[in-house]
């Protein structure tokens, strides 16, 4: 602790100076970097509630930012939904925004801490897009 005090104490007197020092933090502490995942097969279902039978079928494809932000799209036969959501330790959470302004939010869980493409889950639970919609989801499974 009196280490990174000293060091802060340093970094900001030179930075007043008009130095910038270049001061490595501690690997628990560093930011995580983001990553991208390239297209892989997505299925989604709702099986119960008034949207039932209602599929989602494609090739997702999105970025993960050093903070946890997703961003990205299904795209099938040339048609793309967009896709937002966010990854906090082993939680996914992905938003299919619907063309008519309703949105299924899927959510799964991964053993490990979620830091790269291999630790995406590979399935989890499908909410609406209206109340009382459920279901399930696959990604990556092939088929």
């Amino acid at each position: 602790m009196k280490r990174t005090r000293g060091l802060t104490a340093i970094a900001c007197g030179a930075s007043l100076a008009g130095v910038v020092l270049a001061v490595p933090r501690p690997a628990a502490v560093a930011a995580s970097r983001g990553f991208r995942c390239d297209p892989k097969a997505f299925s989604g279902d709702v099986l119960r509630g008034p949207e039932r039978d209602l599929s989602l079928v494609g090739t997702l494809s999105f970025t993960v930012s050093g903070g946890g932000r997703l961003t990205g799209s299904l795209v099938n036969k040339g048609n793309q939904l967009a896709v937002t959501g966010s990854v906090r330790g082993t939680a996914l959470t992905l938003a299919f925004h619907l063309h008519n302004g309703l949105e299924i939010v899927g959510r799964g869980s991964s053993a490990a801490r979620i830091s790269s493409c291999s630790q995406i889950p590979k399935r989890g639970a499908f909410t609406g897009p209206r109340a009382g919609d459920t279901g399930r989801w696959g990604y990556g499974l092939g088929g």
